[in-house]
C-alpha cells in the first residue's frame, strides 16, 4: 500500500511537473492536474492537502529517494561525497522547470510549517554527517563547527538555485556550483 501511495505521488507530481512547462503553474487547476493524471479528485486531496503543498512536496521526494541510495556515498572520502551530495541537490531542482522552482520558493516562504527546511529532512542530515566526517578526517578544518559549516553549505547550495531561478538561460549551474564548492572547501579546510 505504502509504494501505491508513493508511486500514485510521484505520478502526480510528474503530471503536475509537465504541465507547469506547458500551462505554468499558477494557471493549472487541480482539475487539470487530476484529469491528465486520470485520478480522482479525492485522491488528490489524499496525498496533497493543496496545490502549495504539492508543491513543497515535489522537492521533498528527493528526501525519498535519497533515503533509498545513501549509500551510494563514501565514508572514505567525505569531502568528495560531501561535494557530490550537494551537486545531486543542484542538479534534481535544476531538472524541474525553473518556473516550478520559484513557486516552490515562493510556497516555502509563504507557508506557515517549514519542513523543507527542516534540520530533520534526510538531506540536511546526509550534509550534516559528510561535514561531521570531513572535520573528523582533517578534510575541513575545525575552526569551524560543525553546525555552521553544514548550514552554510545548505544556504550556499539554496542560494545557488535562487541565483538559477533569477538567471535561467545564462548559468550551468552544476558546473558553477562544482567550481564554487571547490574554492569553498579550500577556504574552509585552512
Amino acid at each position: 500500500m505504502i509504494q501505491k501511495n508513493h508511486a500514485t505521488k510521484k505520478k502526480i507530481l510528474g503530471v503536475t511537473k509537465k504541465m507547469a512547462v506547458e500551462k505554468g503553474f499558477e494557471s493549472l487547476t487541480i482539475r487539470d492536474i487530476c484529469k491528465e493524471a486520470k485520478i480522482s479528485v479525492g485522491a488528490f486531496y489524499h496525498h496533497f492537502p493543496s496545490k502549495e503543498e504539492l508543491i513543497n512536496e515535489s522537492f521533498l521526494i528527493y528526501d525519498h529517494d535519497l533515503d533509498s541510495r545513501i549509500d551510494q556515498y563514501d565514508i572514505s572520502t567525505p569531502l568528495l561525497s560531501l561535494k557530490n551530495l550537494l551537486l545531486d541537490q543542484v542538479q534534481f531542482v535544476s531538472g524541474f522547470p525553473y518556473k516550478l522552482v520559484v513557486e516552490y520558493y515562493r510556497a516555502i516562504l509563504a507557508s506557515s510549517s517549514k519542513g523543507a527546511v527542516s534540520k530533520e529532512r534526510t538531506y540536511y542530515k546526509a550534509v550534516d554527517h559528510f561535514v561531521e566526517l570531513s572535520l573528523i578526517k582533517n578534510q575541513l578544518s575545525s575552526n569551524y563547527s560543525k553546525d555552521y559549516l553544514t548550514n552554510y553549505f545548505i544556504k550556499h547550495i539554496r542560494g545557488n538555485l535562487i541565483h538559477w531561478c533569477l538567471n535561467p538561460d545564462t548559468m550551468d549551474i552544476v558546473n558553477q556550483t562544482s567550481s564554487e564548492l571547490d574554492q569553498l572547501f579550500e577556504m574552509f579546510s585552512q
